[in-house]
């Protein structure tokens, strides 16, 4: 399997595929772990008389694609040889990618703590 080791941007596919597979496995598993803590929490939270659960189950379930997406990229990129200035996009882009949920919690956290 030669072609493996063909090389693309600095890269060989080898570790392309690699960078892909990690990507989406991150992902999929973020998107299961984000499933069940949904699902497990809020029957925990039915049974109590606090809201403050109810909260937490819905910031869990507020968390965006685009965030899931961006930890797994990086995940990815992390076994691949990049140059340092795509390496700053990539991690400026999940800091954004942050910040815009954080911005989205912190809505909703207002929301709960004025309503």
């Amino acid at each position: 399997m030669a072609f493996l080791n063909e090389m693309y941007f600095g890269n060989s596919l080898q570790a392309w595929l690699t960078a892909a597979a990690v990507a989406a496995v991150v992902l999929i598993i973020l998107g299961i772990v984000k499933k069940l803590l949904v699902g497990r929490l809020s029957r925990m939270a039915e049974q109590t008389p606090t809201d403050v659960d109810d909260l937490i189950v819905e910031l869990i379930g507020q968390i965006r694609w685009f965030f899931l997406l961006m930890i797994s990229i990086y995940a990815g990129s992390l076994f691949l040889t990049v140059p340092e200035g795509l390496t700053r996009v990539i991690q400026s882009l999940l800091v954004i990618s942050l910040l815009i949920q954080g911005a989205l919690w912190g809505n909703k956290i207002i929301t709960y703590w004025l309503g």
